[in-house]
């Protein structure tokens, strides 16, 4: 790693994921992201440029690890899914607080080649879900989709 790379790397602002994915069923599949993550408000508000560099790029590296030790264990591919989430905290957040933490993290599912492309086309996105826990992590469920739902199907089927 060279100075530039070591200056904004994830090792220097003690930012550390760990991942684990467990192939459900078939169809459905759970990653399961250990380690602090922040709030969007948090970080965009005391995190400079480089260190939410760094934030993201943990995630990144997260997977990187995983699939070091675990490449060949794993063919799961979802042309369309649905994804949700449940994010554990210690404090209660905003809804919108953990996206921070799941943009990085489908931006790797697309590049590992777990999902075809993470554009609405494809990926139909639930709203994230959270738990007040003494440990911090990050659940994501992808599940096989025939059919990405329109917002007219999502909305008969999801309000009463």
């Amino acid at each position: 790693m060279n100075k530039k790379n070591k200056e904004h790397s994830a090792e220097k602002y003690n930012f550390k994921f760990k991942l684990e994915i467990e192939q459900i069923s078939e169809n459905e599949c759970k990653f399961t992201l250990f380690g602090r993550h922040y709030s969007a408000n948090d970080v965009n508000r005391w995190l400079s440029f480089q260190k939410r560099n760094a934030y993201k790029n943990s995630i990144r590296q997260a997977f990187l690890d995983y699939f070091e030790e675990n490449e060949k264990k794993l063919q799961i591919f979802f042309d369309k899914v649905i994804m949700y989430s449940i994010s554990y905290n210690k404090n209660s957040r905003d809804d919108d607080g953990n996206r921070i933490t799941l943009k990085p993290f489908r931006d790797m599912l697309k590049e590992k080649g777990f999902i075809k492309d993470d554009s609405r086309k494809y990926l139909f996105e639930l709203p994230n879900f959270e738990v007040i826990s003494t440990e911090y992590r990050t659940e994501v469920f992808l599940k096989r989709a025939e059919k990405i739902p329109t917002k007219e199907e999502f909305l008969k089927y999801f309000i009463f």
